[in-house]
């Protein structure tokens, strides 16, 4: 009987733990995303100082919630390229463009449209 009550009170704290996680990972990375949303907005108003601010804010919370060679990732260094760029911080815009490219030629196929759009865009 004590056996039972043990395993069972593991489960419970086992699968708590594991749900607990995944909740907070889906906080974390929809907070992430609305960061995105509004770092977009702000770089299409010109605003591209506040828009980089909650770009690298989003980008650390993915690599810390889903991790460091993600599509959500590369997504952030692609639009924070984009800031630079408008910026005028070309050599800053290239490294980021180039960190997107390496990091979608490991997620996706070659042949994946967005592997050809990254590859315009660096060529731009």
């Amino acid at each position: 009987m004590k056996k039972h009550t043990l395993l069972l009170a593991f489960y419970f704290c086992f699968c708590f733990s594991v749900t607990g996680q995944t909740v907070y990972r889906l906080a974390d990375t929809t907070m992430a995303n609305r960061l995105l949303v509004e770092a977009d907005t702000l770089y299409k108003e010109l605003h591209h100082k506040e828009a980089l601010v909650k770009i690298d804010t989003a980008q650390a919370i993915f690599e810390q919630a889903v991790g460091k060679e993600t599509k959500e990732v590369a997504n952030c260094l692609s639009i924070k390229a984009a800031c630079l760029f408008s910026q005028l911080k070309i050599d800053e815009a290239i490294f980021n463009y180039e960190k997107t490219l390496a990091l979608r030629l490991k997620l996706y196929k070659e042949s994946d449209k967005i592997i050809a759009t990254t590859y315009t865009t660096l060529a731009g």
